[in-house]
């Protein structure tokens, strides 16, 4: 009994001798331990579930520290307790102190305020060079300044001191300087253990880049409203004819934009993500014509931020087998050139956003084809999946748009049926600008048309661009595509003479046709619809010494085409009258 009394004497004595509570576990005996078991909360959530728990010893400013020099010295895993209390409208700056013995991977979390708003920077020895500044809690209504707070994680910082500037953000010079005496925000720094992949700050400038090693991942995090994150990519001598495979794996909350460029700025290409689900942004085959030297990245937050999920970012290069686009190709002056019997891949990716309505401008490649005579082909484009791809031919400088196919729906692709041409460009696009497959890539192939010797030519859909029929002449072919195509055929009898012709135009499978004739004020001479495929039509007309035209359209109710079989239009001389 007497040794029992000794015991607990001694073991009151004696703080490490003290017995725990039964059934309740020991508390973390380090931070470290304690992030162990909280390995799966955001930075955000342990900062928080550290200040609620008092896992921090409180350290109280020491005014005045509104400057550098001034600042209030905390440690690491210590929380900072400071207000905000503007004097004669003059604005309350708060300044905090912090050193590092060796190079650490941090987190900084300030607490909201409910009634104003405040953000902080973290500063080197020159206070004039933040860092990197968090301010996006911002509900952004006049009625409502109260804080949500900021965080900023995966902060890695080489050795020495750094400042932490605390004050009240504001969304313009007019906005008044506020104060709140009564409610304490709550400034923590924390620790974590040193990510090699982690992105470090700051690196919103181009001059700043981070190296971007071809197949290693890199990871950041775009924790602020426009964010800025460079990243410069090296690339080896023989890259030239090469490929660059960029992806980006985005947190859920963020739609960033990512640009590749050029040394001297140029842009090469340009996306944005289309949803803020949480997505992969996929620039699958970027063409390096020739080394010029680094390409630089930069993936941008704009408008949203996520201060708890880090971005994944990985490059390769990758050797072609076939022939890709080359981007940046989505206007008329940086269209990919392509030849006659050519195969040809691209992408269609999320396409770019815009600062203002709509938006969004959606991916649109161009391509040019230069032939050293004008000669008929045909251009076939493969379907997509989730994309409903559209096919359109214009002029040599783009000026001019001649024909726009979009027969099919998705998966299906298109067809422009042999055409007449010397320089040209083809445009390919979605219909729906939120419509993308940035991971497959569609197929454009041009081929040398063979068949007909005289062809319609495109464009022909009015009476001002009327191809020429000339009578007794050989017939010309002509093909209903797409759906809503009209071909116009300008007959000239001003010099011939005044009698009776006939008009024939042979049938094609699928599409029934209608045939009419109408003089130069669209009066109608002659017409005929048939309302079977493969029927041909003929008409009997009396034509005086004038210009009239032949108009050929689809017949029956049903929108159709037919861009692989020609008809055949001619027109004869029945008899002259006297």
């Amino acid at each position: 009994m007497k040794k029992a009394l000794l015991l607990l004497l001694a073991c009151a004595l004696v703080p490490s001798c003290k017995k725990e509570k039964p059934n309740q576990s020991a508390a973390p005996a380090t931070q470290q331990e304690a992030t162990k078991e909280a390995k799966e909360a955001s930075p955000e959530e342990k900062a928080a579930a550290n200040i609620a728990s008092g896992s921090f010893e409180t350290i109280k400013e020491a005014e005045p520290n509104n400057s550098q020099k001034e600042a209030t010295a905390i440690e690491i895993d210590q929380k900072g307790e400071g207000y905000i209390n503007a004097a004669d409208d003059k604005a309350d700056v708060d300044y905090w102190r912090f050193t590092l013995q060796e190079p650490a991977q941090v987190t900084i979390t300030l607490s909201g305020l409910p009634t104003l708003d405040v953000a902080f920077s973290l500063h080197g020895s020159q206070d004039d060079d933040a860092i990197i500044k968090a301010y996006s809690n911002s509900d952004g209504e006049k009625e409502k300044l109260a804080s949500q707070g900021e965080t900023y994680p995966g902060l890695k910082l080489n050795a020495g001191t750094y400042f932490v500037k605390v004050y009240q953000f504001k969304k313009n010079s007019k906005e008044k300087s506020l104060s709140d005496a009564e409610h304490a925000y709550n400034l923590t720094i924390s620790q974590e253990p040193l990510d090699e992949a982690m992105e470090k700050e700051p690196n919103e400038r181009q001059a700043d880049a981070l190296p971007l090693t071809l197949g290693e991942a890199k990871k950041g995090y775009l924790a602020v409203k426009n964010d800025a994150d460079w990243y410069k990519i090296e690339l080896p001598e023989d890259a030239g004819g090469k490929a660059l495979k960029l992806s980006v794996v985005i947190p859920k909350k963020v739609k960033p934009s990512l640009k590749i460029t050029t040394d001297i700025g140029e842009i090469l290409k340009e996306i944005g993500a289309m949803k803020d689900e949480g997505e992969t942004m996929t620039i699958p085959v970027f063409v390096i014509k020739e080394n010029k030297g680094p390409l630089f990245v930069e993936l941008n937050s704009r408008w949203t931020f996520n201060n708890s999920e880090p971005y994944q970012i990985t490059a390769e290069l990758v050797a072609l087998d076939v022939a890709f686009e080359e981007e940046s190709n989505d206007r008329p002056v940086e269209a990919t050139a392509i030849t006659e019997s050519m195969f040809i891949r691209g992408h269609i990716d999320q396409g770019k956003i815009l600062d203002k309505a709509p938006w969004r401008k959606a991916d649109e490649d161009w391509f040019k084809i230069s032939l050293p005579e004008e000669r008929p082909v045909m251009v076939t484009l493969s379907g997509l999946e989730e994309v409903d791809l559209v096919l359109s031919l214009y002029n040599g400088d783009g000026s001019e748009k001649w024909i726009t196919v979009n027969d099919n729906a998705k998966k299906e692709g298109e067809i422009i049926a042999p055409t007449l041409l010397k320089e040209a460009l083809f445009l390919v696009s979605a219909k729906n600008k939120n419509q993308f497959n940035a991971e497959s890539p569609y197929e454009l192939q041009i081929r040398p048309y063979e068949g007909a010797a005289k062809l319609e030519r495109e464009p022909n859909n009015s009476k001002e661009k009327a191809t020429v029929l000339e009578i007794g002449a050989e017939g010309l072919s002509g093909w209903l595509h797409p759906k809503e195509d009209s071909d116009f055929y300008k007959i000239d009898n001003t010099a011939g003479k005044a009698g009776d012709f006939e008009l024939k135009v042979t049938g094609i499978p699928v599409v029934p046709l209608k045939a009419s004739v109408v003089d130069e004020e669209g009066n109608e001479v002659a017409a005929k619809e048939q309302q079977m495929d493969k029927d041909p039509v003929k008409l009997s007309l009396s034509l005086e010494k004038k210009v009239y035209y032949a108009v050929v359209t689809r017949g029956g109710k049903k929108a159709l085409s037919n861009p692989r079989d020609p008809y055949v239009i001619s027109l004869s001389a029945a008899g002259a009258r006297p």
